[in-house]
């Protein structure tokens, strides 16, 4: 599959609120945790498509901030947190200040979901680079042909390493 980085990222947020929209209830609280980089830019265009949920949106422009806003939250939990900090471009070790956040972010209280690849962790080899989030499901957004500019965006999740088909997403969802 080809990433979706040629897609437009309204589109590409408009597709991850629907799925929000499917697994949470109206009301719900929303958290979308978006850092520096173009995963962050696709978790921002999310939660402005989010519609109809409580959506808080942690823009991770210095993590020490970022980790305060998260200790806020944590009082009450989130029915979905989206983990949009880090993506596939990750290729050093999180740490300090940064693993920090993704510590604080492990510790909120809902159900996690990593977009692209949880934030941490090396795409290429499936292991944490230092410091991980910790998702229930991950979800990714590719393209299914070779000239992605016109192609639809499909999007899978993953759930322990495994293509969670319709049937199984519907099952967790409330």
């Amino acid at each position: 599959r080809i990433r979706h980085r040629h897609a437009d990222e309204a589109v590409v947020g408009r597709i991850l609120a629907e799925e929000i929209g499917r697994r949470t209830r109206p009301g719900d609280r929303v958290v979308v945790v978006a850092g520096p980089g173009n995963n962050g830019n696709d978790a921002r265009a999310c939660a402005e498509s989010i519609r109809d949920r409580e959506t808080i949106l942690v823009q991770v422009t210095d993590p020490v901030v970022a980790i305060d806003r998260l200790q806020e939250l944590m009082l009450e939990p989130a029915a979905l947190i989206l983990d949009g900090v880090f993506g596939i471009g990750l290729s050093r070790p999180v740490e300090g200040p940064w693993a920090d956040l993704l510590l604080t972010l492990n510790r909120l209280r809902g159900f996690r979901v990593a977009l692209d690849v949880p934030s941490g962790l090396d795409a290429d080899r499936g292991v944490p680079l230092g410091t991980a989030v910790q998702a229930d499901e991950t979800w990714t957004l590719a393209h299914d042909e070779p000239h992605p500019i016109n192609a639809p965006v499909t999007l899978d999740r993953f759930r322990e390493g495994h293509l969670i088909d319709e049937a199984a997403a519907a099952a967790v969802a409330h």
